[in-house]
């Protein structure tokens, strides 16, 4: 009877401790291992290495959201690290790779495509990524993007080179970089004369990133005269809503090139959180019929604004002539009660921007152009644009 007690005492020791060590290895799972230099970046640790010659950063979150998702920055990396630092605090790992000198060139994509291949395989990281580029980053996150569709969650460009004859070229409005535009050539291995037509350009080749249905956020000041906003952000929101592509731009009234991000990086985060729900949701591939955009007004104060009271008035949507764009508007907004219920948790007068996930083969998201004076219901509050909504649905 003893040895029965006694063999029941160590098979319970037994199970306890191997319970013990799964339950490490467990917690072991969440805890991965970089190479490099540790330091603190925010309070978060940071390893400083080098991958096939390149400078590399990875910052860990102290705990990981599910499926590792990741923002992946391009140039001046520790630069308004306001975003970077909101989506730590998310569980995303923030990620660098130094590719300066090279201007988004095919050297470029292919050293990136490495250490992408590094990161999933290595670290079990998500397959697709949050490209995230300021300045002439934007040249290296679309055309990687470009040549990768299928590995990008969502683009956020801040003040963005989208054309190397903009900057550095200098052959629009603004001066361009003489010495960088001699190193853009090189690396392209162009003449003027051949760059002045090259289709090398983030404009030229959005196609992919349109029928992989990727949403663009582009954060830009309007009176940046460095890259300025007519010669790439503008150009390059035209082309991707013509293909039918989701974008959004925050402008900024009178802020020139810097500084970059916003001061309050919500609508940033807003945007790269609700395009990691799609992706999770299965969502991600919006319907490709023929889109129609529309920009209206929600008002925390005049409710009668809203499409779904009457027609629109003409300084409310700057396509209300098309009837098609308005009616699908009016189908597709939530109810009045849906909206009451829900404005004061989606509307300002603490936040900036509104996003609403409706129950329907539509989608209805709309953006606030940018921070602006806090909301109050005495006064109209955000001008929201990119309503995309497909003419051809026959109804929500």
């Amino acid at each position: 009877m003893k040895n029965n007690i006694g063999t029941k005492l160590s098979f319970v020791l037994l199970l306890t401790v191997a319970l013990g060590i799964v339950e490490a290895v467990t917690r072991s799972a969440d805890v991965l291992l970089f190479p490099g230099e540790k330091s603190s970046f925010y309070s978060y640790d940071r390893y400083d290495f080098v991958y096939e010659g390149r400078d590399c950063i990875i910052v860990a979150p102290k705990a990981m959201a599910e499926g590792r998702p990741w923002i992946w920055r391009a140039r001046f990396f520790g630069h308004e690290p306001q975003t970077d630092i909101a989506m730590l605090e998310r569980g995303y790992h923030l990620v660098y790779a130094d590719v300066a000198g090279l201007h988004g060139a095919p050297q470029a994509v292919a050293i990136r495509d490495r250490f992408y291949e590094y990161l999933t395989k290595s670290y079990g990281f998500s397959k697709k990524a949050v490209l995230e580029g300021m300045s002439r980053g934007g040249l290296i996150i679309y055309n990687w993007a470009a040549a990768n569709p299928d590995k990008v969650c969502c683009i956020y460009a801040d003040a963005p080179v989208c054309d190397i004859k903009s900057w550095p070229g200098g052959k629009g409005a603004g001066p361009g970089d003489a010495a960088c535009w001699a190193e853009c050539l090189k690396v392209y291995g162009l003449t003027e004369e051949q760059a002045m037509e090259a289709r090398c350009n983030p404009i030229d080749h959005l196609e992919p990133l349109a029928k992989a249905g990727i949403p663009l956020l582009h954060v830009v000041g309007d009176a940046d005269d460095v890259v300025p906003v007519s010669e790439n952000t503008a150009i390059l929101e035209a082309r991707y809503k013509t293909l039918g592509g989701s974008i959004q731009v925050i402008h900024k009234p009178g802020v020139g090139h810097h500084p970059h991000s916003l001061k309050d990086p919500a609508p940033i985060v807003d945007f790269i959180l609700a395009s990691a729900r799609r992706e999770l949701s299965g969502q991600g591939d919006p319907i490709r019929e023929r889109i129609e955009w529309c920009d209206i007004w929600i008002t925390n104060a005049d409710r009668s604004d809203l499409p779904r009271a009457g027609p629109h008035k003409p300084s409310r949507c700057r396509r209300a002539s098309n009837p098609a764009c308005s009616d699908a508007v009016r189908r597709c907004l939530p109810s009045e009660s849906a909206y009451e219920s829900h404005a004061e948790e989606k509307i300002c007068p603490h936040r900036h921007t509104t996003n609403w996930d409706i129950p329907s083969r539509a989608h209805y998201e709309p953006a606030a152009l940018g921070p602006g004076p806090a909301c109050s219901r005495n006064r109209a509050s955000q001008l929201c644009h990119r309503d995309a909504i497909s003419r051809t649905l026959s109804g929500c």
